[in-house]
């Protein structure tokens, strides 16, 4: 009831020319991973592949709409998901045209959800962008909804300077693809990951009895330098690993999970028991599953890593330089952001902020940012409390800065600033917002309500620190006796190669480098949601904390 609440909102605005598209810039792979978060549950029900193909030359980081990108995407994949029992769904994303002129650096990408569903007669597809309508009456007794969503996407993209079409079939599946244009970020990273020569070349072997996820994979790995081979079945595989010549033989297989006649644990077993290969490769498993009971399985015939679809290429680049024991690139490193280089940070150390967060996860992630600056914190859980601590504090030891967190119980953080602003001594102590809410008007909305800049969350390093610089006044101050030092972290502590569905390289960016950081956050994370998802997967949650837990602090 929600959802068609919403459709009714969002159409509303956009036929009275009401609904603006925020500007931010965002990582694709962020919307990509969001929207397979949300339809993989759907998908493996069914029994279906969610599969993710992107050219190299799609830019990670572009200024657009998010979140209304995602929308779009969502639609046509709940669409695609539900109209078909049988198969997979691709999601296709290509850039069709990019600006040459270097200043502008305009882009317009290219986006396909193609399914292998029911499909739909011309007479249907020339309905489908009709508001309240559905390709027939049948279809909405069948599968439910208003027929809005198509029409809402239609609006978005044309929003976004593009256009949709489709191509459908009875019984041969339907593809939608749009188009959107959007201005290519500042932020400097592209899907060229940086892949040790001495890996380039590798003999490789695919093996997946679906033709689509085949070809992805394959191309993935020919981006990365291999030299890719792919078989529909584990007795190709095998077939394949024998005839291959022995001062050449397949360095490395990514072998699918499920498969008719002998399944990808099978095909493994018979691999690593052959007496008549030159040499066992390795395998890295890949499954559309993420259930205990096949991480165990894979566990028991020697696989060390795995892979989930739809498979991100990061994943995928640090799962094989796990494979082969190699460390991660200095290029990858050196984009850490380390306080130690940032100009100016010197100047603040020993300030002392406030805090004012109510989830435990975020006050450790900020608190852990703030003691390796060599900040002192206090936290409390909300407005309330912050005014509370602002007004009965130590004039001798006044705060430098507030960190405010605009959804909290008891006093949001708009009202705190308000009465901070109108009523105590500090009143013009610096405020900045903390929110989810990348949006220019939430941003506007902040500023207008007397707060002096504005972070989201997740906290992008570089610019928090930043932020705290321009509004910290320098000063002679007392910094904590010991607060942590970055470098020496990422030598002296140690980090599992890989955890399952975990961003490491991301998450290690999120924490400046810090290691020892980023693990604490970690643990508390699965601590807090091995309580919420007891009942989906509680023992994969158990296993990423036992290899978290095998590298001491």
């Amino acid at each position: 009831m929600l959802g068609i609440i919403n459709d009714i909102l969002d159409f509303s605005k956009i036929e009275a020319g009401k609904l603006n598209l925020e500007i931010t810039e965002f990582n694709l792979d962020d919307v990509l991973e969001n929207i397979s978060s949300l339809i993989t549950i759907k998908t493996e029900e069914k029994g279906l592949e969610l599969l993710f193909s992107l050219d190299k030359d799609v830019p990670n980081y572009l200024l657009g709409d998010p979140l209304r990108l995602g929308q779009i995407l969502l639609n046509l994949c709940s669409n695609a998901v539900k109209f078909t029992n049988k198969g997979q769904v691709v999601i296709k994303i290509s850039t069709d045209k990019i600006d040459p002129k270097p200043d502008k650096k305009e882009v317009i990408v290219k986006f396909s959800v193609k399914d292998t569903g029911i499909g739909m007669t011309s007479e249907q597809v020339s309905g489908l962008f009709k508001p309240f309508t559905q390709a027939d009456s049948s279809i909405t007794r069948k599968f439910g909804g208003t027929g809005l969503g198509l029409t809402i996407s239609k609006q978005l993209v044309e929003l976004m300077g593009g256009d949709i079409t489709v191509k459908s079939e009875p019984g041969k599946g339907t593809e939608f693809t749009f188009t959107a244009n959007f201005v290519i970020g500042k932020k400097k990273e592209d899907r060229n990951y940086c892949f040790p020569e001495e890996l380039k070349g590798f003999r490789t072997l695919v093996v997946d009895d679906n033709p689509a996820a085949r070809e992805i994979l394959t191309n993935a790995l020919e981006d990365l330098s291999f030299n890719v081979t792919s078989v529909a079945s584990g007795r190709e595989a095998i077939a394949e690993l024998e005839n291959a010549l022995e001062d050449d033989p397949y360095k490395l297989v990514l072998m699918d999970y499920k498969m008719p006649e002998m399944d990808g644990i099978q095909t493994t077993k018979k691999i690593k028991n052959h007496q008549a290969l030159s040499q066992i490769p390795h395998i890295l498993m890949v499954t559309s599953y993420s259930r205990s009971e096949i991480l165990e399985q894979a566990q028991n015939v020697g696989i060390k890593d795995y892979l989930t679809k739809p498979v991100n290429y990061s994943v995928l680049f640090d799962s094989i330089m796990n494979v082969f024991g190699k460390s991660e690139c200095k290029e990858k490193e050196e984009d850490n952001c380390h306080p130690e280089e940032i100009e100016g940070l010197q100047f603040i150390r020993g300030a002392r902020i406030l805090l004012a967060e109510d989830n435990e996860i975020n006050q450790q992630v900020a608190v852990e940012l703030l003691n390796i600056a060599g900040l002192h914190v206090t936290v409390v859980n909300n407005g309330k409390e912050a005014v509370d601590t602002l007004a009965t504090c130590d004039p001798l030891a006044p705060y430098d800065l507030i960190l405010m967190d605009l959804q909290m119980p008891v006093m949001g953080g708009y009202e705190a600033t308000h009465y901070i602003r109108e009523n105590l001594d500090q009143k013009d102590i610096p405020i900045i917002a903390l929110t989810a809410h990348a949006t220019s008007t939430e941003r506007k909305k902040c500023l207008q309500s007397g707060m002096n800049d504005y972070v989201t969350k997740p906290i992008d390093t570089l610019e928090f620190y930043k932020s705290l610089i321009r509004l910290i006044p320098p000063a002679e101050r007392i910094a904590p006796e010991q607060y942590p030092n970055c470098c020496e972290n990422v030598v002296d502590i140690q980090l599992p190669k890989s955890l399952p569905g975990i961003d490491i390289n991301a998450g290690l960016k999120r924490m400046a480098g810090n290691r020892k950081s980023y693990k604490n956050s970690l643990i508390a994370f699965f601590k807090k949601i091995r309580i919420f998802i007891i009942k989906l997967n509680l023992p994969l949650i158990n296993q990423i904390m036992k290899k978290l837990r095998a590298y001491p602090i």
